[in-house]
């Protein structure tokens, strides 16, 4: 009984510490919680699923994987204008950008396939087929 009440004491305890350690450490913190400073249309991409991203930080793009759309956009960092759309995709889910080969790599689950695009002028320099679901 004395063991059950201690690991209850130690978990309440726990529990008071981390839940009241955000509300604490915020007015510590340098920076503000994230907040909407504006939206930014995208034309012909419906709302969706955009939970993928990449960073090609030489010419400042950010790419998002729009799988409701097929596609992964482009929009330029600093204004958040929407640059292009890649298309061409069954269902593109992540994304990495290798600086070092200039590449955007796309993993299309839709196709179980990898592709790899030129970050210059963004054409598909190749396709890797994947296991099929991988």
């Amino acid at each position: 009984m004395k063991s059950t009440l201690q690991l209850a004491s130690a978990l309440l305890l726990s529990s008071l510490t981390v839940f009241s350690l955000p509300a604490f450490a915020a007015d510590k913190l340098p920076y503000q919680p994230v907040t909407l400073i504006h939206n930014v249309p995208v034309p012909n991409v419906p709302a969706g699923d955009f939970d993928h991203f990449a960073v090609d930080l030489k010419r400042g793009h950010l790419f998002v994987s729009a799988e409701v759309n097929h596609s992964v956009e482009m929009f330029d960092l600093k204004t958040g204008e929407h640059l292009k759309s890649l298309d061409g995709y069954k269902t593109p889910h992540s994304l990495a950008f290798v600086p070092e080969k200039d590449e955007l790599l796309v993993a299309d689950g839709g196709d179980s396939a990898l592709d790899v695009v030129s970050g210059e002028d963004y054409h598909r320099i190749d396709r890797i087929q994947l296991i099929d679901g991988s």
